[in-house]
Order: structure tokens, then sequence, then C-alpha cells
């Protein structure tokens, strides 16, 4: 005799679902979008730079070395992955997405035959990993990157049919199940709920899967916990500096040049770039509030005595030492004048004291 159960998943902390391509993607976008803001899903994820794509495929062959030549052939294919199923496509590394530290069978005899060891916890500990890799990351990007990377296996350590052992026919019903729930979050639907019976292998025990939006949404909070935990992280990207500055400011002033001879590590970024950028650890914004495409910056990070003052004379000149604006143990440098060439001495008179203050820190 078949031995029938039927689960509801509930809404609590925990709560298994299933999750397919959309729903991983959905899972991390919330939750980067909840941390840094659009901005960052928009230029991030993902990122179509071949550059930075090409980098990012070296942070994998440090961490997983046959996951290198898939990435570099994707970069040089015009291939976009998303971070979120970049373990899908790029790691050989299936048995890493089954977690048994929980076990979803009612107790008897089919608990015993399709559950593991709750010591192999192997999603969730590949999900910390990378998520302690994002917490020490050089940028916003690469942060997001290697957290969306963490969320798809901690989204999977939560699926059901990833806690009991791998077997034809309760794949092929995880697979179903997945394909569902995707279709509910490609179509933009609310309050949904899916529903799916297993019949599992080694055993005749069928068991009922209900997922809902609601699981989602506890799985997108823990992911977004741990982002906002990390938001305020400055980043570990050494001596690296963002230099800020439009084309008038950046042709005249000779800042770049000076730190890179000195073993500086610039990185020049225009307005419409600086979102991806805005919390590296060292920033220094060539012109005021009135400088053309930078000002809309630096006109909320000036006081009203400072604009005043740049305004107040053609010799006025100033450097504002800002700290902790985007992100903790940041140091923000702006560089402004009257003119462009009150800009460019302001430059000249304090860079040396900006590069000791960047070499010491």
């Amino acid at each position: 005799m078949k031995l029938k159960a039927v689960i509801i998943l509930l809404m609590m902390a925990g709560a298994a679902s299933g999750w397919g391509q959309s729903t991983q993607e959905h899972i991390c976008n919330e939750a980067v979008k909840r941390a840094w803001g659009e901005g960052v899903v928009s230029e991030c994820l993902p990122r179509g730079n071949s550059e930075f794509l090409m980098d990012f495929c070296k942070i994998l062959h440090s961490v997983q070395p046959e996951a290198y030549q898939p990435c570099v052939y994707a970069v040089q294919d015009q291939k976009m992955i998303h971070p979120a199923v970049m373990p899908y496509e790029l790691f050989n590394d299936s048995d890493m997405h089954y977690d048994y530290s929980s076990c979803p069978i009612r107790p008897g005899i089919a608990r015993l035959l399709l559950c593991s060891d709750p010591s192999k916890d192997f999603a969730s500990s590949k999900a910390r990993e990378w998520f302690s890799r994002a917490g020490n990351s050089s940028d916003v990007c690469v942060r997001a990157y290697e957290l969306c990377i963490g969320s798809n296996y901690l989204a999977d350590s939560k699926m059901p049919l990833r806690q009991v052992v791998p077997g034809q026919r309760q794949n092929k019903c995880r697979t179903e199940l997945e394909a569902m729930v995707d279709d509910k979050i490609s179509g933009g639907y609310a309050g949904w709920r899916v529903s799916s019976r297993c019949t599992f292998d080694r055993s005749s025990y069928e068991q009922y899967f209900s997922v809902t939006a609601d699981m989602i949404d506890k799985i997108i909070d823990e992911v977004a916990d741990v982002a906002g935990n990390m938001s305020k992280k400055p980043f570990n990207a050494g001596n690296q500096v963002i230099l800020l500055s439009n084309a008038i400011d950046y042709e005249l002033t000779p800042i770049q040049s000076y730190l890179t001879g000195r073993g500086v590590d610039v990185i020049t970024s225009n307005a419409n770039d600086f979102p991806s950028n805005q919390y590296k650890k060292f920033i220094i914004i060539l012109g005021g509030q009135n400088a053309p495409e930078v000002g809309e910056i630096t006109g909320t990070l000036l006081g009203d005595k400072e604009k005043s003052y740049l305004l107040s004379s053609p010799e006025s000149r100033m450097v504002s030492i800002k700290q902790d604006v985007w992100t903790q143990g940041q140091t923000v440098w702006i560089l402004a004048g009257y003119d462009e060439q009150m800009t460019q001495q302001v430059t000249q008179e304090r860079q040396a004291e900006i590069y000791y203050n960047i070499t010491t820190q």
C-alpha cells in the first residue's frame, strides 16, 4: 500500500521552495536592489563590460577552476550569463546543490530511505563561502556577482527535493515544480501557490509539495539580510582610487599621472559610470557644484558655506574631505575651484598630501 502525505510548506524562515533560472535571478536582483539600489542592478546584473567579465573569470579560476574556461568562452561568444545562474551554466558541481541538513519527508521508513546525513550541508556551505568572498570583494559589481552566486546555493539548500537523495522520479518532479514556480515569477503573478505530487525512487512513497509566493519572499529576505550586512563594508581594493571628473577637468589636472607614477591604481569614472564605483574606499572628485556633469554629485556633498566660498572670488579653491559617504571606512576628496584653472591649481597643491593619505591608511 502506498504511503501518502500532504505537506504544506508554511511561511517561515527556512521554508523550502523550488527554484529555477527566473526564480534565481529574481531572488538575487531583489536582494541587490534592497542593498545597493536599482542602479547597481541595472549596471551590474549582468554586466556587459568584457574587461570586467574576463577579470571575473579569473576570480572564478581561483575558487572553481573548472569554471574558468567555460567562463572565458562565454565572454568571447558575448553570452550574457546572470551571476545567479552561473553555477548552473559554468560549474560542474551538481552534488553541491543538495543539502541534507533538513529533511522534508515525514518520519518513518521513507524518511530513512530518502534523507541523508544532516552534516552534509553542501549547498548552504557553498552559500556561506561565496557570501564571505562577497564581503571582501574589490567593487560593488564583483560583490553583487559573488552575492548572487551565493544566493543560488542558498536557494537550492531550501528546495525540498534537493534535501532528499537524488533519483530519477524525484528529479523529474523537482524540475516540474521549478518550472511552475518560474512561470509564476516570469509572468509577474502575485499571491500564487503551485503544487506537485512526487513519487520517489527507492520506495513507493508519495508526497505533495506546495510552493507559494510568500516563500520566495522569505528567501529574498534572507539574501537581502546578507547583502544589507555587507552593503556598508569597505571594498578590498588595496590602494585603488576612483577619479571622478568631467573631460575638461581631467585634461587640465595631472593627478592621475601623479598617483599612477607612484604605484596607485587609479580608475577613471564619469558621472554615468559612477554608481558602480561609488562604494570604493578612496574617491577623488574634480570640480565643485557648478562643474559640468559631476556638479550634481558634488552639490549633494558640499555644505552651503563651502558652495558659497567657491563662488566668492576668482581665486577661490579648496579641498573638502568627506568620510563614510557611501560606505563605512570611505574617504572622498573634493578638489574644487572657482573655475577649471583654480581646480587645476588646488589639485597640484594638494596631490602629494592626498597620495600620503591613500598610502598610509
